[in-house]
């Protein structure tokens, strides 16, 4: 990211980095600047609050206002998250281990993406939840062990549900079409 205006999708990954930071007890956000890193968590330590982070977005949106955020040059999550490539990340801030990621589609076509699951477990074995965040546009989405003994599942199902997104994502953003959840 540069110190000019955001593309679409430089914005999306300031909205679903943000709403991650918001989500996911114990995140951290680190955003570059020219002159240092911004740090953005619940720790008394840190720079902003998620909530304040989320406030700042939501103020630079409105015509006229500053925003702030067009000095970011990078942003990094950490603290209880872990990335695993490409936006998918781990936390064991639950009472299970958990995976994340943040999603721009409707939370709606995110729960029938999930209902499509094709592995055969049982409903139970790994859940998912959609935190959705109205106002930014944007749902963290968490997965968690839901059965004893279906652990070693939840990376396949993780990234089977982020594939399953991403490939929405792209096919909205390049088609220009509605859903290909309905077909």
């Amino acid at each position: 990211m540069s110190e000019q205006r955001r593309t679409g999708a430089e914005r999306a990954l300031l909205r679903q980095t943000v709403v991650l930071a918001h989500a996911v007890p114990g995140a951290e956000l680190r955003m570059q600047t020219g002159d240092r890193d911004l740090v953005v968590s619940r720790h008394p330590s840190a720079d902003v609050t998620p909530c304040q982070a989320r406030a700042a977005l939501l103020a630079a949106a409105v015509p006229g206002n500053v925003d702030c955020f067009d000095l970011v040059a990078g942003v990094e999550l950490g603290g209880s998250l872990r990335d695993l490539g490409g936006g998918l990340y781990w936390s064991s801030s639950g009472p299970a281990p958990e995976r994340w990621f943040a999603t721009c589609l409707p939370p709606d076509d995110v729960a029938g993406l999930a209902a499509r699951n094709q592995f055969g477990l049982p409903g139970e074995a790994i859940t998912c939840a959609v935190l959705v965040d109205a106002e930014v546009a944007v749902s963290a989405v968490r997965l968690r062990v839901g059965l004893a003994g279906y652990e070693d599942r939840l990376d396949e199902v993780a990234r089977w549900l982020f594939g399953e997104v991403l490939v929405e994502e792209l096919w909205r953003e390049a088609l220009g079409a509605s859903s290909s959840v309905d077909g």
